[in-house]
């Protein structure tokens, strides 16, 4: 298929693909309502108390990425102001297409002295360290859970992945006149890693809140993260929306309906919306204060 018709392919399949989500859950909901009423009933407000703020407190990671790799004026771009405009930029998050939050950041940095040419390898590293660490990272914890599923398969891809970025610079004509330092590539790994066991452990808790047969957090763990890498691969759903709800169903099958997971499973989009208005919440607050 020639590249043009292609990407108008995949434009139309990322158009569709969010309204076709959504109207899957929703009849997912309506289809398991009693079965969602009753959990919702059950469930446990300390573990969703404290899966909000522990989910809240991923922003305090992400903006590490641009202090690593950006640089202005020769000095790392100050983390304070990385992290002022990853958290001023989150309502872009919710925007349609799942980009702009991304195109946004990347204008500011740029706006405060960055060359645009780093902004490639943001973008770049923001992607593919994370989608190969949730890919080695979900697959390891599942098979130390003892699945029956073949994520060996899993695990040996996200190994490869881990080591392409650097590999990769030398390639793509966008990057190649970038450098990467192994010692920044290893903090961006470590950080990365801890990002993702934070987040395995908000879902996990948040999963438990329910009144659903028991899972092994390592289980649960495994599960969020092979889910969120399946749905980051899947193109033409922004977001993973619809893909990782079904995943999710598929690999934490149980007594439990499978539309009643699928929706659990979105309730877990509802609460890190809640933990991204309270995160911009508080940045509003502290800049109305300063003013």
């Amino acid at each position: 298929m020639p590249a043009p018709a292609a990407r108008r392919l995949l434009h139309w399949l990322r158009a569709a693909a969010t309204p076709l989500a959504l109207l899957f859950l929703a009849a997912a909901a309506w289809s398991a309502r009693d079965a969602v009423a009753a959990a919702l009933r059950q469930a446990q407000l300390a573990p969703l108390l404290l899966a909000l703020p522990l989910w809240a407190s991923l922003h305090l990671l992400t903006p590490l990425y641009a202090h690593l790799i950006l640089r202005r004026g020769g000095a790392p771009l100050a983390y304070a102001d990385a992290l002022r405009i990853h958290v001023a930029r989150l309502p872009a998050r919710y925007l349609p297409g799942g980009i702009w939050h991304t195109v946004t950041k990347a204008a500011d940095f740029h706006a405060l002295g960055v060359d645009k040419a780093q902004l490639p390898l943001l973008v770049f590293l923001e992607n593919a360290v994370p989608f190969a660490l949730a890919l080695t990272l979900g697959s390891a914890a599942l098979l130390a859970a003892g699945t029956a599923l073949p994520v060996q398969i899993g695990l040996a891809l996200g190994l490869a992945l881990v080591l392409l970025p650097p590999l990769a610079l030398r390639r793509l004509p966008a990057l190649r006149s970038q450098r990467l330092g192994l010692g920044v590539y290893a903090r961006l790994l470590a950080v990365s890693s801890l990002f993702w066991c934070l987040a395995a452990a908000a879902f996990a808790i948040y999963w438990q809140a329910f009144d659903t047969p028991a899972h092994p957090p390592l289980q649960l763990a495994g599960a969020y993260l092979l889910a969120w890498a399946l749905g980051f691969a899947a193109l033409f759903a922004p977001q993973g929306l619809g893909v990782f709800e079904t995943a999710i169903a598929l690999l934490l099958d149980d007594a439990t309906p499978f539309a009643g997971l699928l929706v659990l499973a979105a309730g877990f989009r509802a609460l890190g919306l809640a933990a991204d208005l309270l995160s911009y919440a508080l940045y509003a607050l502290l800049r109305l204060r300063r003013r």
